[in-house]
């Protein structure tokens, strides 16, 4: 938007690089006091969703090791040579 607002007063002025340096400061100016900056927008809001249930996951591991602390040491637990 600068731009063409610079681009048809580039001959009017009597110093174009001083009015195009002050109108990006204006431009950065406005843009930081725009009230939708300060929003955040909506995928920035965390989910309440409830995670996976791992709880079988935990059963399986705690059934695994247990199983493993019958087999004797030395021995293959798949029982291959």
């Amino acid at each position: 938007m600068a731009l063409s607002k610079l681009y048809v007063r580039w001959t009017k002025t009597t110093n174009p690089y001083a009015y195009a340096s002050r109108m990006v400061i204006h431009a950065v100016i406005d843009e930081t006091r725009c009230p939708w900056r300060r929003e955040r927008a909506s995928s920035h809001v965390i989910p309440d969703l409830p995670g996976p249930d791992r709880a079988d996951s935990v059963d399986e591991q705690l059934r695994v090791r247990a199983a493993l602390t019958q087999v004797p040491r030395g021995k293959d637990p798949f029982g291959s040579v």
